[in-house]
């Protein structure tokens, strides 16, 4: 079952919380408190509106119709709405994602693409002129670049102004 929770207090464990489920039993008395543990390092303050997953089961894993009063085990904590708000408004909104520590900036990718096929041109461009040389000697030396495709250097706008990632 997945619900939603007010945070009441932090546990006796780390890592656990006494949470208010926000639905009723099928008795319509309110769920009782609960303890839950918190996943991924999550960790929410007082009064905090959190994201839980449970099983249905009691903890002896028996097996129970859904209409039943929910035994409830395993109670985790998945994530805050605080959370979930954040990361929405910094994905979808502010069009902002930071990875990690969020030390270095992202590519863009079609830019780089486009940059890295010129480089692969010149690369072959390159190539194929240096093997029409001849050795340097008292009358030789090798024939000019023609200069085709032109040089396309690094350029700065490849990466991201709003996303980055470490």
């Amino acid at each position: 079952m997945i619900y939603s929770a007010t945070i009441i207090k932090a546990g006796d464990d780390a890592g656990t919380f006494i949470v208010s489920p926000h639905y009723t039993r099928n008795d319509g008395q309110k769920a009782p408190d609960i303890l839950a543990l918190s996943a991924d390092k999550i960790v929410p303050a007082v009064n905090d509106v959190v994201l839980c997953v449970e099983g249905i089961n009691p903890f002896d894993h028996s097996s129970v119709r859904s209409f039943d009063n929910n035994g409830g085990s395993n109670p985790i904590i998945i994530a805050t709405y605080a959370q979930i708000l954040e990361t929405l408004c910094d994905m979808i909104i502010r069009g902002k994602v930071t990875l990690g520590q969020g030390t270095k900036k992202m590519l863009l990718g079609e830019d780089v693409q486009t940059w890295a096929q010129a480089k692969d041109a010149e690369i072959a461009a390159l190539y194929a002129w240096a093997k029409t040389g001849v050795a340097p000697g008292p009358t030789g030396g090798i024939n000019p670049f023609p200069g085709v495709p032109v040089e396309t250097n690094w350029n700065t706008s490849n990466l991201s102004a709003n996303h980055k990632l470490d």
